[in-house]
């Protein structure tokens, strides 16, 4: 732990620029993903693998590379003098998240701040996650998806 860290609120004060660590309490982990968004930060989180959760699908579109999973012998869980007896069922991953998907087509700020305006969470996220689909489809083609013609777009829907 960081000296003067003890009882200091992260999702409550400005992150530091740079790759972050998170390895957040499990109801938790919406909100650092929110922050991670809000704050356009890149983060390596420790999660469960448990798809069926509704953060799940945001570690999947915020992800910048492969997850890793964590093998369940490297895990040892404790808080305080207590011991978790059985962290295998957690299957513990690994996630290279960044928060600024919008920043890799160079949009400029006036503009991603009018897409996220006024939008729910899920209405982000969901926006988000047609995004980085669209923008992969591009690049798959060769393409630059901040050039896309009409023609190109009706191709992709």
């Amino acid at each position: 732990m960081s000296q003067g860290s003890e009882g200091v609120n992260a999702l409550r004060c400005q992150w530091p620029k740079g790759l972050l660590y998170a390895f957040p309490p499990l109801p938790l982990i919406l909100a650092v993903i929110r922050k991670t968004l809000q704050q356009k930060a890149e983060i390596l989180l420790v999660a469960p693998y448990w798809p069926r959760r509704p953060w799940f699908e945001d570690l999947v579109s915020l992800s910048v590379s492969c997850l890793w999973r964590i093998p369940p012998e490297r895990v040892y869980l404790s808080q305080s003098s207590i011991q978790h007896l059985e962290p295998q069922w957690l299957q513990l991953t690994a996630w290279h998240l960044r928060g600024d998907c919008y920043k890799k087509v160079d949009l400029p700020t006036q503009i991603i701040n009018t897409i996220q305006a006024d939008r729910r969470q899920s209405t982000i996220r969901i926006y988000e996650t047609t995004w980085r689909v669209f923008c992969n489809w591009f690049k798959d083609k060769g393409s630059d998806p901040g050039e896309a013609s009409i023609s190109q777009v009706l191709d992709f829907l």
